[in-house]
């Protein structure tokens, strides 16, 4: 069995004849075995894949509706029966996947003859005319889920749980069942044909009602419940069944007693509070643990509160509920007693405690600690759908100081004293707000007043930097110099205290180890602090000053003892070309070594930063940086992002192509690249170089040709046959085909390379003469020819070049290129030749 589960259920006509006879013969030493090949047998094997085919409904295109679907409904409700083999869910160390783990036993589930999904688009189709088709779905339907539960019995007969009647929470439309399987489609069926049948046949209800199956019993209590007949003679049919404590039909009791209520009479009253005082039935085989009496007390509590809230005027009612409140004074009122189970949908915070201009407000008008209190007296432990948390208590506080920096000021004393262990939340969503707003000249003092008493508390260290930095960016060029200078205080005080205490790790890389913790702030502040003095004082710049330089030191002396330090580091080496426009003496001797890959051990962290956003200046390569640039390859292209290793080789590109300074030599460059053995590297530049210059304007492009990339290109390509390989070829081919210059095409088209995933020919093409499309399709046919395989790379950029030059070139060049391509496999080639 656990062959046909894990490879079946398709076997040959022999081999069911064989299981037949064996299945036989197991009656005899063991039944339950017998029985559940039986049950195999008949529903769950077959000889054809055909046979029960799910795909055969496709309702997108078939137009039938109403009664024209019925022979599709009884197909569709064929229940068969599926085997699956029974794992853990649980991986040992031994157990490298799920083949190697034993079989714990074989499950059976059960399949209906339509794909999954589609019984619900068919009942649709159906219930059009549901009025004139209800007694035959209601056949169909009450069939089907009975044989399907006959053969779930079949093949485990002590099986008692029925999960179908459990997942599904009511009869009747519910938003817990939204998103419901085929068994509750069928379930729909049986409620909507069954109220309509119901009208001329009485006696469904009963049947259902007296049903061992849980869905027909709740089915059952259903048609009751949407019955007119008088209330109290519905009320005695449930409780005849004994129904009233039925935990399968827990529900559907529920909302009978609630419809009914109000409507019973004084006999039906007293017989149903008589019935609830009953409590449910006690089961002989019950353990009773000495909680029974308690469960049974709140099963009772349930049905006579519930029964509060929809009937009035009841005396008996209310006493019986205050006599169980009496023996249990603990007894609390569930929100959903008709459900064993609840479920809700919502978000999880998102919902500030009150409105920002309203908790302003409070504080103007009734005092901060009046609304500190309002905001910490909510319990923010119990999580609740659409309630606020308490980081929307945080965020209230961070959006009232940002929106009002003075009630901010009115607020952070109060905070400070706060009885809460998470009061420092409240203190750092503050000085987050002021981070963000605009205050006056005297308000900025005070909260810079505020922030020093506060400056050796380690857990506002990220948000005084926020702050510090924020203000920064915020200020005015003509801003006074004593806030400069108190600013400038705070942001060396936290440095000096916290530094060396500060733990980052846990960022991907240097950079956004420095963009998301306060050192980086931090770092980012002071280069803040150069630009806006710079900007004020542009005339008489004399480079960065002893309290910048002091600032930026003490950070570069822990690069190496702290991670505060390594942080800093990001931010100063993403912002290295700043820095040495603004002082490059200083920059050279401070931050151009930590560039050196030979005498800095982190050179990789600061090359990774730099990389992100490079900038150079002919004086900044003067200066040492190209060098250090061309030394770096080793240690860039051991990193493991692909994005920064592409951003190097750009950036020397476009260094070669345009920068003026003189330490830039680029016919040596060229000459030490094509020297070296791996040819990869002369390969990288030059796809780089196409990148660049591919990006520019032609007539950038020429002159780029003309000063030095034209005689560099047909110096090389000269070269004595057989010293370039293919690679390289092809690379120069492309290179070229970026250039979109003739000029480049003619050096290239003597030595053919393969044509690669580079290979770009719709840049060249669109613009190009009749001269230039003769020469194009030339070398497209001179590099298929060296290709060996024509991918779809190939087909499609052929394709897009013949779509150019169609009408450009003459009959007998594009023909060569057709026959070149069909010798290749290229199929669509033939289409390629325009109409004789």
């Amino acid at each position: 069995m656990g062959t046909l589960a894990r490879l079946g259920p398709v076997l040959s006509e022999d081999l069911i004849w064989r299981i037949s006879r064996a299945q036989g013969r197991l009656h005899s030493t063991v039944p339950e075995d017998a029985h559940r090949w039986a049950a195999v047998l008949a529903a769950g094997v077959r000889t054809d894949g055909g046979e029960v085919d799910s795909t055969w409904y496709q309702p997108y295109s078939n137009p039938y509706k109403g009664a024209e679907l019925l022979p599709s409904l009884r197909r569709a409700l064929v229940p068969r029966i599926n085997l699956g083999e029974q794992r853990g869910w649980m991986l040992f160390e031994s157990d490298h996947d799920d083949e190697s783990q034993t079989p714990a036993g074989i499950s059976a589930t059960v399949e209906w003859s339509i794909s999954e999904g589609l019984l619900k688009m068919l009942w649709e189709r159906l219930a059009t005319e549901v009025d004139r088709i209800a007694t035959d779905v209601l056949q169909i339907a009450e069939q089907g889920l009975r044989d399907a539960y006959a053969l779930q019995r079949a093949f485990e007969p002590e099986r008692s749980f029925d999960s179908w009647s459990f997942r599904r929470s009511a009869v009747e439309p519910h938003a817990q069942d939204q998103f419901g399987h085929d068994e509750d489609v069928i379930v729909d069926m049986l409620r909507d044909c069954g109220v309509i049948a119901a009208r001329k046949d009485p006696s469904l209800a009963q049947r259902w009602l007296g049903s061992d199956l849980p869905l027909f019993r709740r089915l059952g209590v259903h048609l009751l419940t949407e019955d007119d007949t008088s209330a109290d003679s519905r009320l005695v049919r449930v409780l005849g069944e004994g129904l009233l404590y039925d935990y399968d039909a827990k529900h559907e009791v529920f909302r009978f007693l609630a419809k009914e209520a109000g409507s019973l009479t004084t006999a039906g009253r007293e017989s149903l509070l008589s019935a609830i005082a009953g409590g449910p039935p006690r089961n002989v085989n019950d353990n009773d643990d000495g909680n029974q009496e308690r469960f049974d007390a709140r099963a009772r509590f349930d049905r006579l509160e519930w029964l509060q809230r929809y009937a009035e005027g009841w005396t008996e009612l209310d006493e019986a509920v205050a006599s169980l409140l009496r023996a249990n004074p603990d007894m609390g009122v569930r929100p959903h007693p008709d459900h064993d189970t609840w479920m809700e949908s919502g978000t999880w915070g998102g919902k500030l405690p009150i409105d920002v201009e309203e908790f302003a407000s409070m504080i103007s008008e009734r005092g901060a600690w009046r609304a500190v209190a309002t905001i910490i007296a909510r319990d923010y432990s119990e999580r609740e759908f659409n309630e606020p948390t308490w980081d929307d208590a945080v965020r209230l506080v961070r959006e009232t100081a940002a929106g009002d920096p003075g009630c901010g000021l009115l607020l952070y004393p109060a905070l400070n004293i706060t009885p809460l262990r998470q009061h420092r939340d409240l203190l750092a969503a503050c000085i987050y707000g002021w981070a963000e707003s605009q205050p006056t000249d005297s308000q900025l003092n005070a909260i810079l007043t505020l922030l020093q008493f506060n400056v050796s508390q380690a857990d506002l260290a990220r948000a005084v930097s926020q702050f510090v930095l924020g203000a920064a960016r915020r200020l005015p060029k003509d801003q006074s110099p004593g806030v400069l200078e108190r600013l400038d205080q705070l942001a060396a005080d936290i440095w000096t205290q916290h530094s060396v205490g500060f733990e980052g790790s846990g960022w991907s890389d240097s950079l956004m180890r420095g963009l998301n913790t306060w050192p980086g702030f931090l770092a980012q502040y002071w280069i803040q602090r150069i630009s806006l003095r710079w900007q004020s004082d542009r005339d008489d710049w004399r480079g960065i000053n002893t309290t910048e330089r002091s600032a930026i030191d003490a950070m570069l002396q822990q690069v190496e003892e702290s991670e505060a330090g390594n942080a800093a580091l990001g931010v100063l080496a993403a912002d290295f070309s700043f820095l040495f426009a603004a002082d490059g003496r200083y920059a050279s001797e401070r931050l151009l070594p930590l560039f050196d890959p030979a005498g800095f051990p982190q050179s990789a962290d600061v090359w990774f930063a730099f990389l992100h956003s490079p900038r150079t200046s002919p004086e900044m390569l003067d200066a040492g940086f190209w060098e250090l640039l061309l030394q770096a390859e080793e240690t860039v292209t051991a990193l493991s992002d692909s994005s920064i290793k592409e951003q190097y080789w750009r950036l020397i590109a476009f260094i070669t192509a345009f920068s003026t300074a003189a330490s830039v030599d680029r016919a040596s460059l060229l000459h030490g690249f094509t020297r070296r053995r791996e040819s990869d590297v002369l390969v990288r530049y030059l796809r780089a170089l196409g990148a660049v210059l591919g990006a520019q304007e032609p007539e950038v492009v020429r002159e780029v040709w003309d000063k030095w990339l034209g005689s560099s290109m047909r110096e090389r390509c000269s070269s004595a046959p057989g010293l370039l390989d293919a690679h390289e070829r092809s690379t120069w081919g492309d290179l070229a085909l970026d250039l979109a210059l003739r000029a480049a095409l003619e050096i290239s088209s003597p030595i053919p390379g393969p044509i690669t995933s580079r290979t770009r020919f719709g840049r060249t093409s669109e613009s190009s003469s009749a001269a230039d499309a003769t020469l194009l399709v030339g070398i497209a046919e001179a590099r298929l020819k060296a290709t060996e395989v024509a991918d779809w790379h190939v087909r499609n950029e052929l394709g897009e070049l013949v779509n150019e030059v169609r009408t450009k070139v003459e009959h007998d060049v594009l023909r060569s290129l057709v026959e070149t391509a069909l010798e290749k496999g290229i199929g669509e080639a033939l289409t390629w030749m325009p109409p004789s």
